[in-house]
C-alpha cells in the first residue's frame, strides 16, 4: 500500500473540499436575497430554487398588484375604489401576500423546463411580525423568512428640534437629542385591511361592521383613540408621538447625516420635511392641483379628487403623509392637550396649519365638533351639516442601543 500516495490524495481533497465549502458559502452570503430571507444552502443553491425565492421576495417587497383581474377574483375584500391604488401600500402585508399565493398555481422556468412549486405561510402574530414559510417544490421543502421592514422608516441618531414640551423661542427648551435610543416609525398611516385584519384576530365585531364598506387602502379614519392605542399595543408598538412627528416634518437643516448626530439644528429650521429652506415648501413652489397635492393634501386637493402617490409625499426621512390628509392623532405626554396634527383636508392650501409644531386637540371619544379644540384658524365645513372629523394614526417603536431597531 502506498501510504505516503494515499496521504497526499486526502490532503489535495480536503483542501478541494474546504475551497468548495468556503465558496459556496459566499456565492449565499452575496446572493441578492441573503439579508432578505433565512435559507438552507443546498436546495437555494439550485438554479430553479433561486428563480422561486426571488419571485416570492418580488412579491413581498415589491407589493401586489391590487388591480389584477384574477387577484380581485381570488381577494374581492381588497378591491379599491382608486383605479390604481399604490402598490407600496400592499408591501410586506402578511394579509395580502396570503390571498395572493391562495389557490395559486405557481411555476418558474430554468433551460426551457417548468417546475411548479407552491408556497405554505405561517400565520403572523401580527401583520407588521416577519412572515415564515415553506417553499414546496415536489417532494422537497425550503423554510424562508422575509423581514418585514418594508414600510418602516428610522429616525437618524442625532439632534431635533419640537414643541413637544412648551411653546418656546429658546433653543434649550426645544432642542433634545435621539442618545442611543431607536425610533422606527411607520412610513405611511395605518390603513383599513391593517385594522380589519386586527380586529378579525381580535374578534372586534363593531370595529368591522363600522369598516364594512370602507377603501382597504385609505387611511383608516374613525377609530378612538384607545382603539388606536390598542392596536399599535398588539403590533410590539405605541402611537407615533409628537415629539418624533415633529422631529420627523421639520426638516432636519443639516448638511450631512453625520451632522445630525453633533450639530444642533438652527431655529429657522423649515417647518416641512421638503427642503432645508422655508420657501422650498410647497406653498411656496407649487399649485395645490399639482405637486403640491402629493406634499400637502389640502381642502382644494380632496375636492378636485387629486390622486395621492408615493413616494412623492416623502419627506426627507423617508416618512409620508406628515401633513394634510387626514388630521392625525399623537400622543403628547408633555402637553397632552395638543395631541393632534390639525393640517388637513379641511384646510386651504396655504392655512398656517400647514407646517410642523401646530398642533391642536382631540379627545378621542367621537368625531364632532365638540370633541376638538382647534386653539385658533376653524376648519372649512359645512356649518349646517353633522360634522364628523377624520382623525388617522401611526404607530412607532423604539429599541435601545445595540438593538436591532
Amino acid at each position: 500500500m502506498n501510504l505516503r500516495g494515499n496521504k497526499s490524495i486526502l490532503k489535495w481533497s480536503g483542501i478541494f473540499f474546504s475551497l468548495l465549502s468556503l465558496f459556496g458559502g459566499l456565492w449565499i452570503y452575496f446572493s441578492p436575497w441573503n439579508d432578505r430571507t433565512s435559507l438552507k444552502a443546498p436546495l437555494a443553491m439550485k438554479p430553479h430554487w433561486e428563480l422561486a425565492i426571488d419571485e416570492i421576495v418580488s412579491v413581498w417587497e415589491q407589493g401586489v398588484d391590487t388591480s389584477d383581474p384574477y387577484f380581485l377574483s381570488q381577494c374581492p375584500e381588497f378591491k379599491s375604489v382608486t383605479a390604481h391604488p399604490n402598490k407600496e401600500l400592499s408591501s410586506c402585508s402578511y394579509s395580502l401576500f396570503k390571498c395572493f399565493y391562495s389557490n395559486r398555481k405557481n411555476k418558474v422556468r430554468f433551460k426551457n423546463h417548468w417546475y411548479p412549486y407552491r408556497v405554505e405561510i405561517s400565520e403572523p402574530t401580527h401583520q407588521r411580525e416577519n412572515l415564515k414559510l415553506k417553499l414546496i417544490m415536489g417532494e422537497e421543502t425550503l423554510p424562508l423568512t422575509l423581514e418585514n421592514n418594508c414600510n418602516k422608516a428610522s429616525l437618524p441618531q442625532g439632534y431635533y428640534l419640537g414643541q413637544f414640551y412648551k411653546s418656546s423661542n429658546k433653543i434649550k427648551d426645544r432642542l433634545w437629542h435621539t442618545s442611543k435610543v431607536n425610533y422606527v416609525v411607520d412610513k405611511y398611516l395605518v390603513r383599513n385591511f391593517e385594522v380589519i385584519h386586527w380586529a378579525k384576530r381580535k374578534g372586534l365585531d363593531q370595529i368591522l361592521d363600522k369598516l364594512s364598506k370602507s377603501d382597504p387602502f385609505e387611511p383608516v379614519i374613525h377609530l378612538l383613540s384607545e382603539q388606536m392605542e390598542n392596536f399599535c399595543k398588539d403590533h410590539n408598538s405605541e402611537v407615533l408621538t409628537a415629539k418624533i412627528h415633529d422631529a420627523l416634518t421639520y426638516h432636519h437643516g443639516r448638511q450631512s447625516w453625520e451632522e445630525i448626530k453633533t450639530t444642533p439644528p438652527s431655529l429657522n429650521s423649515a417647518p416641512h420635511p421638503f427642503g432645508p429652506r422655508k420657501d422650498d415648501g410647497p406653498q411656496f413652489k407649487e399649485k395645490f392641483e399639482k405637486e403640491g397635492c402629493q406634499k400637502v393634501y389640502s381642502k382644494e386637493c380632496l375636492e378636485k379628487k387629486v390622486e395621492k402617490t408615493f413616494p412623492s409625499s416623502m419627506g426627507w426621512s423617508g416618512v409620508a403623509e406628515l401633513l394634510g390628509g387626514p388630521m392625525e392623532y399623537v400622543a403628547n405626554p408633555y402637553r397632552p392637550r395638543r395631541n393632534l396634527v390639525v393640517s388637513s383636508y379641511y384646510f386651504d392650501f396655504n392655512s398656517s396649519w400647514h407646517q410642523a409644531g401646530q398642533l391642536g386637540y382631540w379627545n378621542g371619544q367621537d368625531f364632532g365638533k365638540m370633541n376638538f379644540n382647534f386653539f385658533g384658524e376653524q376648519p372649512v365645513i359645512d356649518s349646517s351639516k353633522k360634522v364628523s372629523f377624520h382623525v388617522g394614526f401611526r404607530c412607532m417603536r423604539k429599541t435601545y442601543g445595540g438593538e436591532k431597531p
